[in-house]
């Protein structure tokens, strides 16, 4: 099941390395924001306690890696990913990556990311948001 959209763009309103909690006991939102070179590898989220997201883009194709940060073994299978497009407010469209992992202690997170489409360019903006649902 996806997340909510209005969470989605609230989290990816959010400025890199921020976290909003939308009420007392509800999902916290995390957001991660940079500009990455072609071929490097940058931590691009961080969920304390839970999960940094590793990007590697490299001229088309792009590597995400998931590091645990939580004292739980995280699931060997996440449902997968799925791959869309998002087309932004000014008309661009970028490529967009959704997946949830479920941790023990009905823990959920959203992990929603956001590409700039490979056009041959060296720097390239990804975007990253997490929601939390449950006691990190």
């Amino acid at each position: 099941m996806d997340p909510d959209p209005d969470p989605v763009a609230r989290a990816m309103a959010l400025g890199d390395g921020e976290r909003l909690t939308l009420a007392r006991g509800g999902p916290s939102l995390y957001a991660g924001h940079r500009r990455v070179q072609d071929g490097a590898r940058v931590a691009l989220l961080t969920v304390p306690g839970v999960l940094r997201l590793d990007v590697h883009p490299q001229g088309d194709s792009l590597n995400l890696a998931v590091r645990n940060l939580s004292r739980h073994e995280l699931p060997a299978d996440t449902g997968g990913m799925s791959q869309g497009a998002h087309r932004t407010p000014d008309g661009r469209s970028l490529n967009e990556y959704r997946t949830r992992i479920a941790l023990p202690g009905d823990l959920q997170v959203w992990l929603v990311i956001r590409v700039s489409p490979f056009a041959g360019e060296l720097l390239r903006d990804h975007s990253a948001i997490a929601i939390v649902d449950g006691a990190v």
